[in-house]
């Protein structure tokens, strides 16, 4: 809700980031999702956003090295989702575009 309505809360977005940020690699990519719409509001807490780049990078990576079976465990509506927010926010990197829609075409021809 922060992100749409282009809100900020120095309060929230310190909460969430202290929260999330040490088990970010432990959540599941819905979870991630929720996250990086709550890190991209009106002023996104960048560190948060770079990590969650990062956990998302690596889960493409095991999406591309582990074939069919992985691509079938992540959603991709959450895995754009995210980086919706990412871009949102103004950080998405440029890698991460490229190589999610490698791991996006791929998982469409499992």
């Amino acid at each position: 809700s922060f992100a749409r309505l282009r809100l900020s809360s120095a309060g929230f977005m310190q909460a969430l980031a202290g929260h999330a940020m040490p088990e970010l690699s432990d959540f599941g990519t819905e979870d991630l999702l929720l996250i990086a719409l709550g890190a991209a509001g009106q002023d996104p807490h960048v560190e948060l956003i770079e990590e969650i780049q990062a956990v998302l990078s690596e889960r493409l990576d095991l999406l591309m090295l582990n074939g069919p079976e992985a691509r079938a465990s992540e959603s991709q509506k959450e895995m754009l989702g995210i980086l919706w927010a990412c871009e949102f926010a103004g950080l998405l990197r440029a890698g991460l575009r490229v190589k999610a829609g490698h791991a996006m075409r791929a998982k469409g021809k499992a």
